[in-house]
Order: C-alpha cells, then structure tokens, then sequence
C-alpha cells in the first residue's frame, strides 16, 4: 500500500488516497521428502512434497537421461504423487521430480533411483489352437500355442512342446517360437491320421526341461 504527499510555498498539504501494487513471484518452490514406494515388478509411486501449492510431474528411465515422463497433473498442492507403470523387472530405474507454482515458477528435485522387484509369476498358456476337443480337424494343421508372456525362446522346442497319439508315443514335429505372437508352433513331420485323437503338451513343474519366461520363471504345471 502507498500514497503521496506534497505540499506548496504556502505549507497546504495534499494527501492521496490508498493505492496498492503487488510484486511479482519469482521464487520457485521448494521440493522435499522425494521417495519411491510401492515397488513392484512392474511398478512404482513417487512422492514429494513443496512448500507452495504447485502441480506434479515426474522424469524417469533407466539411465539419467530419463526419456519418459509422467502426465502433468495441473492440481496445485504440497503433498504430490505419481504412478510409474509399464516398468520392467529387476531394473534400476532413475527419476527426477518437477512441480510449478500459479506464477509459473518451476522447481526441478536432483536425480534419484529405484530398483524394481524382480519377476516372479509363472507364465501360463492362453490358448490352444486346435481347441481342446475339437473335431474335423484339417490332419495337415499345424498346432499352436499362445503364451501370456514373453518366453525364453530356448526352452521352447521338442523337448518342452510336446504333440503324442492315443498311445502316449511322441508324434514328430518342428517347434518353433515367435516372440512377437508370444505362439509356438508344432509343425508335424508327416500329417496326422484322419480320426484319431492327439494331445498337445506343454511342459511344466519343478524339473525340467520346462518352457521357460524370459525372467526365468517355469509353467507352474502341464
């Protein structure tokens, strides 16, 4: 608040009345308490806190170059929180902080990092083609088998996929793997009889051979 004075030769004083300005907001907030929790394989949630209102955004990837960034939350508070998911296990992941006050200042936190849990659920099998009992099928067919995840090609082959007749002997065929369908593929040597039932195998358990993910981790069963 200010108003002015003067006063003439004669000493009659003149006053103003009030008026006001205000100065601007240069000072950005102050970030603190930065922490990561609820770590899991895939996932994680940082935290922070500023000592103004300001909205919430954090930087993250495996190096300190970062590469992704969350979606700006445009709430303006002092305790923040953002979801980190997608992630992938067993992995050191860096991140950095930003928050912006009303005036647009913005504060950037120092560079901080994660390790991700490491991945421990089993893959399963999604789906056969043919079907489980499915009949009239074509006896030149391949037989496919889809994943719910990404498999270490390695253990997926003859040894692990496996196509038997009625009798329990092993029917030849080729196995291959691909990555992108996560599907293996049981190619016959020579076409399957008309009218006879065959039984695709997956194998899985404790011991192996055992179709495998890329983490490691088995078919908790056939």
């Amino acid at each position: 608040h200010y108003r002015v004075k003067s006063k003439d030769a004669a000493g009659n004083l003149a006053m103003s009345g009030d008026f006001t300005f205000r100065t601007p907001d240069i000072t950005a907030p102050v970030i603190s308490s930065v922490a990561a929790g609820g770590i899991t394989a895939t996932s994680a949630t940082i935290t922070w806190n500023t000592n103004e209102n300001a909205d919430s955004q954090v930087e993250y990837g495996t190096t300190t170059a970062y590469g992704q960034t969350t979606t700006l939350n445009p709430a303006l508070v002092t305790s923040h929180s953002q979801g980190l998911s997608g992630l992938n296990s067993s992995t050191q992941y860096h991140y950095r902080v930003k928050s912006k006050d009303a005036a647009g200042n913005l504060a950037v936190s120092g560079d901080f990092s994660f390790t991700t849990a490491p991945d421990t659920t089993p893959p399963t099998v999604t789906l056969f083609s043919p079907a489980a009992g499915a009949t009239n099928v074509n006896a030149d067919a391949n037989i496919t088998v889809t994943f719910s995840e990404a498999m270490n090609a390695a253990t997926v082959n003859g040894s692990t996929v496996e196509l038997r007749d009625p009798s329990n002997a092993l029917v030849s065929v080729t196995v291959s793997y691909n990555g992108a369908s996560l599907t293996a593929t049981l190619d016959p040597t020579l076409p399957l009889a008309a009218g006879v039932t065959y039984t695709a195998r997956v194998r899985g358990g404790g011991a192996d051979p055992r179709g495998k993910e890329v983490a490691g981790n088995a078919l908790a069963a056939d």
